[in-house]
C-alpha cells in the first residue's frame, strides 16, 4: 500500500492466509530434482537495467496473489508475487512451475504496530532465523525467481532500527542464496527510503515499489531524487480506498470495474514501459476472486471467479492485443439521494453493455459497509442481503439497520465475465444512537470468543452457508471428546468480554434471534441469546439437528434489554464419537415493523406527527415522504391518516 496510514488494514487480514509463523511446516515439492535453481541476475547496460533469468533478459508481467494461475497464463504473465511463506507454498510453488510461472516469494518481516519492536535486537534475530528457515527450504526451486524482503514494514515506523533488519535479512539471504533477488517492499518512496536503503542495505538488488494513485508521477518523483536503480511496482491499482474522495459520513467513493480497468492498462503502459530503463516490471493487486461478494475494491475477480474487466486490461498490456470477448462496462449507481430511512422504497439504477452486444444478466445486493470513517478496510461483512431482481433500473426497500451500508451491482455476459459497481448509502433512522439496531447480523459485531468446556477438543473453521452468495457469515464446530463432557462457545462483544466490560449498545425492537443450523453427524444443541449475569436475561432454544438446515429462533419477545455482552451461544453435552455442527446467517431481527408514521417515535401516530408532516409539507427531503415519492405530499398525508393511533394496538 502507499505511505498513507491507513493502508496497513487492506493487506493486514491477508496475511493469515499466506504468512508462515515460526515453526510453520512446509509440504513437500514434487519439482524434478534436475531442475535445480535458476538464476537471475540484475544488470546495468547501455540501456539501462535489465533483468536476466537462467542468462535471457526476463521483465516480470506480474500478479499480486496469483489465483487461478491459469488465467494469469491466458493473459500473457509470467509471475506471481506472495507475502509470505505458508504450509502449501511448495505445491504452490510446483504448481507455478508447471504452468512456466516464477514466483517473488515473500518473506514476512512482522510491523511495529503488530507487537514487533526493532529496538529489540533478540527478538529481530528471532525473526530473521526462522524466514532464513522459511527460506531455505524452497530456495532451490526452480520457480523462485526472488524473495520480497518484507512488505511495507516501515510504513508506520521510519526508524533506522527497521532498515537496519531489512539490510540484515537481506545480507544473510544473500549470503544462503545467491542465485536469486532480494526486494525490498515499501509503501511508496516516503520522505527518503532511496537514502535509507543505500545507506542500510547494500544487499538488496531491487527497490520494490508499492504505488496507487500517485502512480503517474512515480517515475519523475524517482528522477528528481536522482535515483538511478532498478525497481519493481510490486503493487499497483487505481486510487485506494484511502484516496478518494468520500460521502459526509466517510464512506469512500469506489470507481466501477470499468474504471479500474483503465487504470491498470494506463500505468502498465505510461508508468512500467514508459520507463524500462530503470522498471523492471509490474504487479497488478490483487488478481484473486473477491473474499466474497462485498470485497471488491482490488480483486480482479468476482467472489465466484467471473473475470473483471481488469483482466481484459492486463491481456492487453502484456499482449499487445485485448481478449476477443471483453468484459462488459458498467457506470457508477444512480440514485435520488444516498441517505435514507429503514425501509425506505427507492429507486436504484446502472448502465451496462456488452461490447459484443449481447444480452447481459443483473445482480444487486447490500452490504453492510467494509469501511470506517477514515476509509480504513475494517473486514468482510457479514451480512449480503440479495435482491431477486435482474434488471438495470430496480424498485427496492432500504436495509432496516441504521448505519453505513453499500448497494452493489454486478452485470454478466454470456461469457461469463463481469462488471461490478458500488454506492455507499447511509441509513438514517432512529436508531442512530445505538451501534447497532435490529435487523443485523450477530457476526458484523459480536465474535464467538467465549469457549467453555472441554475447549482442548474442540475446532472451530469456516464453511459454507446454504446460500454461499447472500448468506452470513457460516461457523463450523468439530468436537472430538476422550469422554463424557461438554463444550459451549458464545459470540462476545466486544471480543472476550465474560461481562466485565459493556457489551454491545443495540435499539430496542429486536424480536428474535434467527439463525439456520445443521449436523452432519447428528446433535442435540443449546442455543441461546444474552448472558443472565452479564446482560440480565438468557433466552434459549433447544434443537435435534440432522444434515439438513434448519432455521431456528430464540424468542426475545418482552425483554427491556440494554447493552449485550452475549449476542449468541451453543452449548452441547454428551461423549462419543466426533460430532459437528454447523452455524449460519444469525441475525438479531425485528418481526414487529416500525411505524414510518410515527414521525416523533413515541409509538403514537397522532397530532404531533401531523404536525411535522404539514411542516415539511412539499419538502424532497425529509422523514414525512412516507411513500418515498421525493415529495412530501396529500399521498403521505393519506398514510399518516391510515396509521392513526398505536403503532404497535
Amino acid at each position: 500500500m502507499t505511505s498513507h496510514p491507513t493502508s496497513q488494514p487492506l493487506i493486514g487480514p491477508l496475511i493469515g492466509l499466506l504468512v508462515g509463523l515460526p515453526g510453520v511446516i512446509l509440504g513437500t515439492s514434487t519439482a524434478n530434482a534436475g531442475d535445480g535453481p535458476v538464476p537471475v541476475e540484475v544488470i546495468h547496460g547501455a540501456a539501462g537495467w535489465e533483468m536476466l533469468r537462467g542468462g535471457e533478459p526476463y521483465h516480470v508481467r506480474g500478479a499480486g496473489w496469483g489465483t487461478p494461475m491459469e488465467t494469469i497464463v491466458a493473459a500473457g504473465g509470467n509471475t506471481i508475487r506472495t507475502w509470505g511463506v505458508a504450509s502449501n507454498t511448495p505445491a504452490m510453488l510446483d504448481a507455478a512451475h508447471e504452468l512456466g510461472l516464477t514466483v517473488v516469494m515473500g518473506l514476512w518481516m512482522n510491523h511495529p504496530g503488530n507487537g514487533m519492536d526493532y529496538s529489540d535486537l533478540d527478538a529481530v534475530a528471532a525473526q530473521e532465523a526462522s524466514l532464513l528457515a522459511q527460506a531455505a527450504a524452497i530456495k532451490d526451486h526452480p520457480a523462485i525467481l526472488g524473495w520480497g524482503v518484507g512488505n511495507e514494514v516501515e510504513m508506520n515506523d521510519d526508524s533506522p532500527a527497521i532498515w537496519r533488519a531489512i539490510g540484515s535479512l537481506a545480507s544473510a539471504l544473500k549470503k544462503m542464496d545467491p542465485d536469486h533477488l532480494t526486494i525490498a517492499v515499501t509503501a511508496e518512496i516516503g520522505a527518503a527510503h532511496d537514502y535509507w536503503l543505500g545507506l542500510y542495505c547494500p544487499d538488496i538488488d531491487v527497490w520494490g515499489i508499492n504505488t496507487y494513485a500517485a502512480m503517474p508521477s512515480l517515475p519523475s518523483r524517482l528522477s528528481s531524487r536522482d535515483y538511478d536503480g532498478p525497481y519493481l511496482v510490486t503493487e499497483y491499482a487505481g486510487a485506494g480506498p484511502w484516496e478518494v474522495q468520500k460521502t459526509s459520513w466517510g464512506a469512500p467513493h469506489e470507481p466501477t470495474s470499468t474504471e479500474k480497468a483503465a487504470a491498470y492498462l494506463d500505468r502498465w503502459t505510461s508508468v512500467i514501459e514508459a520507463d524500462d530503463a530503470r522498471c523492471l516490471g509490474g504487479f497488478p493487486f490483487i488478481w484473486r476472486p473477491a473474499a466474497d461478494p462485498a470485497d471488491t475494491w482490488f480483486p480482479m475477480l468476482t467472489w465466484d471467479a467471473r473475470p473483471l474487466g481488469a483482466i481484459d486490461a492486463m491481456t492487453e498490456a502484456w499482449t499487445g492485443s485485448p481478449p476477443a470477448d471483453l468484459a462488459p462496462t458498467i457506470s457508477d449507481i444512480t440514485i435520488f439521494d444516498q441517505t435514507l430511512e429503514p425501509g425506505a422504497v427507492f429507486q436504484a439504477e446502472v448502465n451496462a453493455s456488452d461490447p459484443e452486444e449481447g444480452g447481459l444478466v443483473h445482480e444487486w445486493f447490500f452490504a453492510r459497509d467494509l469501511f470506517d470513517g477514515s476509509g480504513t478496510w475494517t473486514g468482510c461483512s457479514a451480512t449480503v442481503r440479495c435482491l431477486d431482481i435482474d434488471a438495470a433500473t430496480i424498485t427496492t426497500e432500504a436495509p432496516a439497520e441504521a448505519g453505513p451500508w453499500r448497494l452493489f451491482a454486478v452485470a454478466t455476459d454470456s461469457n461469463g465475465s463481469a462488471a461490478m459497481s458500488s454506492i455507499p448509502i447511509l441509513i438514517d433512522g432512529d436508531d442512530d444512537g445505538y451501534t447497532a439496531s435490529p435487523t443485523f447480523a450477530v457476526d458484523d459485531h459480536f465474535s464467538p470468543t467465549g469457549w467453555m468446556g472441554d475447549v482442548a477438543a474442540l475446532s472451530l473453521q469456516t464453511c459454507d452457508a446454504p446460500d454461499p452468495d447472500c448468506g452470513g457469515r457460516c461457523h463450523q464446530l468439530t468436537w472430538t471428546p476422550t469422554s463424557g463432557g461438554w463444550f459451549g462457545v458464545l459470540w462476545q462483544f466486544p471480543p472476550n468480554n465474560w461481562g466485565a466490560m459493556p457489551g454491545l449498545d443495540i435499539a430496542p425492537g429486536a424480536d428474535a434471534v434467527r439463525f439456520q443450523a445443521w449436523s452432519e453427524s447428528g446433535i442435540t444443541a443449546t442455543f441461546r441469546a444474552g448472558g443472565s449475569a452479564a446482560d440480565g436475561f438468557e433466552r434459549t432454544v433447544i434443537a435435534t439437528l440432522d444434515a439438513t438446515p434448519r432455521t431456528l429462533e430464540i424468542d426475545l419477545s418482552g425483554i427491556d434489554y440494554d447493552d449485550i455482552a452475549t449476542g449468541f451461544g451453543i452449548v452441547v453435552s454428551g461423549g462419543g464419537s466426533t460430532r459437528d455442527v454447523s452455524i449460519s446467517d444469525i441475525e438479531w431481527i425485528r418481526v414487529t415493523a416500525p411505524c414510518p408514521a410515527d414521525l416523533t417515535g413515541d409509538g403514537e401516530v397522532d397530532s404531533a406527527d401531523l404536525g411535522l408532516l404539514i411542516a415539511a409539507w412539499n419538502s424532497r427531503k425529509s422523514p414525512a415522504d412516507l411513500d418515498a415519492s421525493g415529495r412530501v405530499d396529500a399521498a403521505d398525508l393519506g398514510l399518516l391518516i391510515g396509521a392513526w393511533g398505536s403503532c404497535n394496538p
